[in-house]
């Protein structure tokens, strides 16, 4: 039997209305750091095209709390 543990992010990106953008999802094995699963899932595409700039700032922070685990 194989155990893994490994270290989970998640983040809901929305407008200022509370309206679901983008999900973010990223997995770190514990065992094996290098071994990162990251799925960006856009839920609205025009959401996203008329805030891009926002998104693109709050997905490079979610980003950046990811890599420094």
């Amino acid at each position: 039997m194989e155990i893994r543990k490994n270290i989970e992010f998640t983040s809901n990106l929305e407008t200022e209305d509370g309206s679901s953008v983008m999900f973010l999802s990223a997995r770190i094995n514990s065992d094996n750091p290098a071994e990162l699963y990251y799925s960006p899932s856009i839920n609205n595409q025009d959401l996203y095209k008329a805030n891009r700039e926002k998104v693109k700032v709050d997905q490079k922070l979610f980003e950046d709390a990811v890599y420094a685990e």
